[in-house]
């Protein structure tokens, strides 16, 4: 009934709940299995003698001195992936939680990553990805994009390195998180207007501590694969700054430029005009720029670069019924080719 409240109530109690699961899993197995282990039942301990005996297993009438010495022990929390399995009242009840668990992960970005892969392909921001746009059927499915991610994943199993694998997946996954709360951040501290959080505790600080948070978990874990995840992050972001797509998304950074060219402007008011630094501000009545081009020229010629000049155009409401909706643009685009530096401002009367 209420999602806005629902939502996050819902998000915050599982990662709770999560949270205290995970906790009681890691206490329950460190009570019960010794950091490092041999795995041979004869490396045990004759008497009450633990002189040069090292480890917790010593207490325990175990020596496995030798494997952690030389580090080649392959039992234990540190070394062993099947401990959990080796707890279980069940062994393979875990390897089954273990594929369920990843056959839902799957599933779920199986289907999810391929229809934002295909947005991004329509919106034709990077080259040569428009062959993935294309959808099939009424609800327009992306199955090529379905078949790419299919290929990635498969490309990505054939590692056969999991260690490798969550390396490279956890440090995406985290600069993700990390995108997700510094653009947050950005909006709150723009005051955009389309960016209005219902939740009480939401707190713009805390958006930014997850954000630089995520970036030092990312190379806590693997500061090798954060450096990756890092330079693929800074190319897509360059790439997109220097081609400058024409999209307009209603971003945080069009609300920050608004603001400081606002409170520029703003503060300009107080300034008086000094000879030094004096330059004409004018209103050129052009009607449409094109129709009057030596007009705006001649203004333009002394407004150059460095000044205000702004194009009015007073449009009668019986015209305004006949005007193209792409009028404004294309007098803009004319003024561009044209090397006029100026503002179109069309008004109805």
């Amino acid at each position: 009934k209420d999602p806005a409240t629902a939502i996050p109530k819902g998000t915050l109690m599982a990662i709770f709940w999560t949270t205290i699961s995970y906790l009681g899993i890691a206490v329950t197995a460190g009570s019960c299995v010794v950091r490092d282990a041999s795995g041979n039942s004869s490396h045990i301990l004759l008497g009450n003698n633990t002189d040069g005996c090292v480890g917790l297993a010593c207490n325990m009438g175990w020596n496995f001195t030798d494997c952690i010495q030389s580090q080649s022990c392959e039992y234990g929390l540190a070394n062993s992936v099947k401990v959990l399995g080796q707890l279980s009242g069940f062994y393979y009840l875990i390897t089954a939680g273990v594929f369920a668990a990843s056959l839902s992960s799957a599933l779920g970005f199986l289907v999810s990553a391929p229809k934002i892969f295909q947005c991004l392909c329509k919106d034709k921001i990077y080259p040569y990805i428009i062959f993935f746009a294309k959808g099939y059927g009424k609800n327009n499915e992306p199955l090529r994009a379905y078949m790419l991610c299919y290929t990635i994943a498969v490309a990505f199993i054939l590692i056969a390195e999991l260690n490798t694998i969550a390396a490279l997946i956890s440090n995406f996954f985290l600069c993700s998180y990390c995108l997700i709360n510094f653009s947050c951040f950005h909006a709150s501290i723009t005051n955009s207007p389309g960016w209005r959080p219902s939740f009480k505790y939401y707190s713009k600080w805390t958006a930014l501590f997850g954000a630089v948070i995520s970036v030092v978990l990312m190379f806590l874990f693997t500061w090798w694969a954060a450096l990756v995840t890092l330079c693929i992050i800074f190319f897509l972001f360059g790439y997109v700054n220097y081609t400058k797509p024409k999209i307009n998304w209603g971003s945080s950074v069009q609300a920050g430029t608004y603001n400081m060219a606002l409170s520029y402007s703003v503060s300009l008011t107080g300034v008086e005009d000094h000879v030094k630094n004096f330059r004409p501000q004018c209103l050129v009545l052009t009607g449409p720029p094109n129709q009057r081009p030596a007009l705006v020229d001649f203004v333009g010629s002394f407004t150059k670069h460095i000044s205000l000049m702004i194009c009015g155009d007073i449009i009668l409401e019986l015209d305004r019924k006949t005007r193209p909706q792409d009028a404004t643009d294309s007098l803009v685009k004319w003024m561009n080719k044209r090397k006029v530096r100026s503002f179109y401002t069309p008004l109805s009367a």
